[in-house]
């Protein structure tokens, strides 16, 4: 029986473009998990002005307020950890950072915008984790509100990940108005699918040359398609063959849709009216892709990114089994550094520096800063130098701007900006508070930056060389003084001279004098 004296219940919410989504899971301290409550809303946070890049007025207030009822649950549950992202509609909208902004001062709930390859990462773990797979590949595919998702793995890894700007919910305001009747003619009908062609171009090519076993849908979408499908087949609710459709089930189910008008489409049987207006275009991205790639048959699974949220949770865990695996954080950072061509030695070895000054300074008091920070730091040292891909001069310019653009699995949009921002600091400017580049970041997460960018920078100078010779560097306290003490068996004059240059801005960060010991 799992050990219920440690454990601790989770709430994992997911913000969507069409539809939010509430999952709350005890846990165990042996990793087990059962599941408190999920709840599903249609909140439609891409209607209306959406089209023009814009959530409008009334779909921030829908978004409070069911993130205000999910926050109520999950007080109701006493939960010890709240973790919420928001995808599609959040992350393309001009004002999706005013969305999260007020949500923030008014309920006070954190939620972070992660990117469209995360949102796929995600769907890909709470999917693969809730399916019996093996070695064989596998596509996963979401057709949300905003964004569709295309993954290929097998239980054990992903291959491929993939999101398309070719949401349900997106694609139905491109092509359609309020005013229409549902009915989509046959012309209106080829533009669509002629669309979503033109999105897909390049990840059929991808898709087309894997050896794919089977293909799962998770979005409310592709269930409902698959529900109408085999209706038309004649099964029974009662019955116990495995849920599927075959493309030629699709494409009958996509032409009646088309052929409806949406108050017909709410008087189907099992199909949720909320969901009618927008399902035809959803079956039109669905059978198009099928089609495409060539795929005969998908079949559907009930989970989705709020499951990956849990895993992804898990996974994080100490003594998580999957975990013995290098985590999805560490190989994404490791992949971008390796694609920039970076010294992987040089840029472990800050790395090593940067670990030993932030713990040693936290010792000496100089900060309480804990492991997320610590982890931030030692990502923002692996990456620091990637910018020489672009161009030596400004390099840490152009290191933030590659770390803070890129979608970079594991890691949401926030955390991105930290790493990035440390980083861009690592040599020439000292950050100062007010500066620029941090407008919108809240004050203790700038001061954060300061303190982290400055061991950066220390680890920087002490690896001038490139060679790793300083073999150790700490703070400690003599009286009054903070020293940095650098161990090394060779000459290390250069490192010295550069360092020395910022005892300055060593002081200033932590209002003590400070001095170098060296450690022969």
């Amino acid at each position: 029986m799992p050990d219920r004296s440690a454990e601790k219940i989770i709430s994992f919410i997911d913000l969507g473009t069409n539809s939010a989504r509430l999952l709350i899971a005890r846990i165990y301290s042996n990793h087990s998990y059962s599941v408190l409550r999920r709840q599903k809303n249609i909140i439609r946070l891409g209607e209306g002005s959406f089209a023009q890049g814009v959530i409008s007025e009334e779909a921030i207030g829908r978004a409070i307020g069911i993130c205000k009822k999910y926050l109520e649950i999950s007080q109701n549950f006493n939960v010890n950890e709240i973790h919420a992202v928001a995808t599609s509609a959040a992350r393309d909208a001009d004002n999706g950072q005013d969305l999260i902004h007020r949500i923030k001062s008014e309920i006070g709930l954190d939620l972070k915008i992660i990117s469209g390859e995360e949102e796929a990462r995600l769907i890909y773990l709470g999917v693969s984790n809730n399916l019996k797979l093996d070695d064989r590949l596998c596509m996963f595919m979401d057709i949300g509100g905003g964004s569709t998702e295309i993954i290929v793995g097998s239980r054990f890894e992903y291959v491929y990940l993939k999101s398309l700007k070719i949401g349900a919910l997106r694609t139905h305001f491109r092509f359609l108005s309020d005013s229409d009747t549902g009915i989509i003619d046959p012309a209106k009908r080829d533009e669509i699918r002629k669309f979503v062609r033109s999105k897909i171009t390049y990840p059929k090519a991808e898709i087309l040359g894997h050896s794919i076993e089977k293909v799962y849908g998770s979005s409310g979408t592709i269930r409902a398609l698959i529900s109408l499908a085999e209706k038309s087949r004649g099964k029974g609710a009662g019955s116990k063959d495995e849920d599927y459709a075959d493309i030629s089930e699709i494409e009958d189910v996509m032409l009646m849709l088309c052929g409806m008008s949406i108050e017909e489409r709410q008087d189907i049987p099992g199909l949720n009216p909320a969901r009618s207006d927008i399902i035809a275009v959803g079956a039109i991205i669905l059978h198009t892709i099928m089609k495409e790639m060539k795929i005969g048959r998908i079949y559907p699974t009930d989970s989705s990114l709020r499951d990956g949220l849990l895993f992804d949770y898990l996974s994080k865990q100490p003594g998580f089994v999957p975990a013995v695996d290098i985590p999805v954080r560490e190989k994404s950072v490791k992949h971008l550094g390796r694609s920039c061509r970076i010294d992987e030695e040089h840029a472990e070895h800050v790395r090593k520096l940067a670990k030993e000054l932030f713990e040693s300074a936290k010792e000496c008091g100089l900060h309480d800063y804990g492991p997320e920070e610590l982890e931030m730091l030692e990502y923002a040292a692996h990456l620091h130098d990637i910018g020489q891909f672009v161009a030596f001069s400004g390099h840490q310019n152009h290191s933030c701007y590659l770390i803070t653009h890129k979608s970079i699995p594991g890691f949401n949009q926030e955390e991105l900006r930290l790493i990035g921002l440390i980083a861009n600091f690592h040599r020439k400017k000292v950050p100062r508070i007010k500066d620029e580049i941090f407008t919108d970041l809240d004050e203790n997460k700038v001061k954060s930056v300061i303190v982290l960018s400055l061991f950066l920078r220390i680890a920087e100078h002490l690896d001038r060389s490139h060679d790793g010779r300083i073999k150790r560097a700490y703070f400690s306290k003599r009286g009054g003084t903070l020293l940095l003490n650098i161990e090394s068996d060779r000459d290390c004059s250069i490192e010295l001279q550069a360092t020395e240059a910022d005892l300055a801005v060593i002081e200033n960060t932590f209002g003590m004098n400070s001095g170098i010991n060296e450690i022969k």
